[in-house]
C-alpha cells in the first residue's frame, strides 16, 4: 500500500495549484490520492500546527501562520507512494526562505522570499506545507480528510 502524506498549497500560491501538482505526480513514486480545495479555518490551522515545537514555543509565528493560511483559496491533498513522506519532503525544499531551498524545489520555484509583515514580525511564503513525519501525515490526513 505505502506511505501517505498530506500537503497543502497555500493561499499564496493557489493560482499555480496546476503546475505544482504537475511537478508531485511527475516525481518517480508519488501519486496524489485526492484532494480538495477550500478555505482553510483558524480551527483547522490551530491543530494542524499544534504537533508542531516551533509554533507551539513562538506565539507571534503561530497568529502569523493562521493569518496567511486562512487568507483565501488552498488546495489540500493526500500523496501516496512508498517512502513518500521523505520523498516529498525534498521535493518541497527544507527551508523556509524560498531562495535557501535547492533549486528546482517547490517552495524554491512558488515561494515568495520577499519578507511578509505581520504584527511587527517578518515572515516568508513558502507555497506549501507537508507534513514532516508518518505520524504527523496521519493525524494531518485525518483532520481534513475524515473517512
Amino acid at each position: 500500500m505505502g506511505e501517505k502524506t498530506l500537503y497543502i498549497i497555500k493561499p499564496e500560491a493557489f493560482n499555480k495549484r496546476g503546475r505544482i501538482r504537475k511537478i508531485i505526480q511527475e516525481k518517480d513514486n508519488l501519486s496524489i490520492d485526492k484532494y480538495k480545495i477550500k478555505r482553510l479555518t483558524k480551527k483547522e490551522v490551530s491543530l494542524m500546527l499544534d504537533c508542531d515545537q516551533r509554533f507551539k514555543s513562538n506565539k507571534k509565528l503561530f497568529e502569523a501562520a493562521l493569518y496567511f493560511m486562512t487568507r483565501g483559496l488552498a488546495e489540500i491533498g493526500i500523496i501516496k507512494g512508498e517512502n513518500c513522506v521523505n520523498i516529498f519532503k525534498k521535493l518541497c525544499g527544507n527551508k523556509k526562505d524560498p531562495k535557501r531551498c535547492r533549486e528546482n524545489t517547490i517552495r524554491n520555484i512558488f515561494g515568495i522570499s520577499k519578507i511578509m509583515n505581520y504584527k511587527g514580525g517578518g515572515y516568508y511564503l513558502n507555497a506549501i506545507h507537508r507534513s514532516n513525519t508518518i505520524k504527523e501525515a496521519k493525524k494531518e490526513i485525518n483532520l481534513f480528510f475524515r473517512n
